[in-house]
């Protein structure tokens, strides 16, 4: 594979302070595919009906394997929150924000820029136990490195989100949940070794 040469590189640079802003975005991807190819980068935390609640931040990254991204030839990285809390009567599941960065044509040598994409996720295994939701909010990011290592992209940096999910069904009477998650960092490079 092919990557971007130097003069590309400054309009990479140049978005090393980004914003994106999302509102409900497509299903959540189903847990198989969650949990390809993703490493653990720590804690951050979470605020839901006025209580801490601990998240644990997730990197996944490679092609478009999880639906996150199916409209272009390039490589991406997302980040996602883990909610490693027990929620509603003993059922776990996840519900957290998707930050994609990509990196446009890579695989043809003809990168166009680093693009941010914001993607909502929910755990649709919810369904099973009667549940539906959907999410909105937005989310902040910040480039603290982008640029070019050996033949791999190296990106760097942090996110700030407000999510706001609406639970119906058995917990149709409980007021919106929303979370406040701030501090989540990352560090990648792109293609994965």
């Amino acid at each position: 594979m092919r990557h971007a040469t130097t003069p590309r590189l400054a309009l990479v640079a140049a978005l090393c302070s980004v914003a994106a802003v999302a509102n409900a975005g497509p299903p959540a991807p189903s847990d198989a595919e969650a949990k390809l190819n993703i490493t653990p980068l720590g804690t951050i935390t979470a605020q839901r009906d006025g209580a801490d609640e601990i998240w644990q931040p997730w990197i996944h990254h490679g092609r478009s394997q999880s639906g996150f991204h199916d409209d272009y030839d390039g490589t991406s990285v997302a980040i996602f929150g883990w909610d490693i809390t027990t929620l509603h009567e003993g059922i776990r599941g996840y519900h957290g924000i998707s930050i994609g960065f990509t990196v446009g044509g890579l695989g043809t040598n003809n990168p166009q820029a680093l693009h941010p994409t914001v993607t909502m996720l929910d755990d649709l295994n919810w369904t099973r136990y009667n549940y539906t939701s959907e999410g909105d909010g937005s989310a902040t990011i910040t480039l603290t490195k982008a640029e070019m290592d050996g033949d791999r992209l190296h990106l760097a940096g942090t996110i700030e989100a407000t999510l706001l999910f609406r639970i119906t069904g058995k917990d149709s009477s409980d007021p919106d949940k929303v979370s406040h998650l701030t501090g989540g960092q990352f560090d990648v490079w792109l293609p994965e070794d």
